[in-house]
């Protein structure tokens, strides 16, 4: 019993003791603690606020070397070029993309050699600067012997038409391919030259005109849209 009684006596001591140090130092390590955490970060506040006002002024410094920098005379110049030539290509395209220019045909989308060339009937385009220069394409359905369709181009090309008269035929190298073409004078005295080209199941005539005995015009009227049409996919 007496040691018990003492075992007691120094279990109620020791828990005298702890709960006197949970009172008198826990408050005060946490106290502690937390002094520390508020002086850390005002440090970092501190810290952050001088990051900042060095990132304002390395901004305003930027921004007055950039005003110095487009203020340029040499570089006003070269921007205003850069400008105006995008202005252009994009006039260019809007231009390119009006529905009196551009006609489909198979998948594919043709144009006359330039914007002058108008629409004015399925696959034929007029030259508003100069109607004497128009080109007409012809699409037949079927496939044919290349040698025996050459030949047969080549005779009704010499024998002309009620409305032309034979001049000249030769084959022109277009892109690594022979162009052969058929030069006929109208009774309006227009340069023709007439083409051909075989592509995917069809044949496709090409008929242009320009001005009198101008046939290197009409020629390359003809090869502009001969190569149109077989570059594209």
């Amino acid at each position: 019993m007496k040691k018990l009684a003492i075992a007691l006596a120094i279990l109620f001591l020791a828990l005298a003791y702890y709960a006197d140090y949970r009172a008198n130092r826990l408050p005060l390590t946490s106290t502690s603690e937390l002094e520390i955490m508020i002086d850390s970060y005002n440090q970092k506040s501190e810290a952050f606020e001088d990051s900042l006002k060095a990132f304002k002024n390395n901004v305003k410094k930027s921004d007055s070397i950039t005003a110095i920098f487009y203020n340029n005379p040499t570089v006003k110049k070269i921007l205003d070029s850069i400008n105006k030539d995008e202005e252009e290509n994009t006039k260019s395209v809007q231009l390119e993309l009006n529905d009196d220019v551009f006609e489909e045909i198979n998948g594919m989308l043709l144009a006359g050699p330039d914007n002058n060339y108008k629409l004015v009937g399925r696959l034929q385009w007029e030259n508003k600067l100069n109607s004497n220069e128009f080109i007409s394409v012809i699409d037949i359905e079927g496939e044919y012997d290349s040698a025996l369709f050459l030949e047969e181009n080549k005779n009704e090309c010499i024998k002309g038409t009620r409305g032309t008269e034979y001049i000249d035929s030769k084959e022109i190298k277009v892109q690594g391919t022979n162009m052969f073409t058929c030069f006929q004078k109208g009774v309006n005295g227009l340069a023709i030259a007439q083409t051909y080209i075989q592509k995917e199941g069809y044949v496709y005539y090409i008929i242009a005109s320009a001005d009198p005995d101008k046939y290197d015009n009409a020629a390359y009227i003809t090869s502009y849209m001969y190569s149109k049409i077989l570059n594209q996919l």
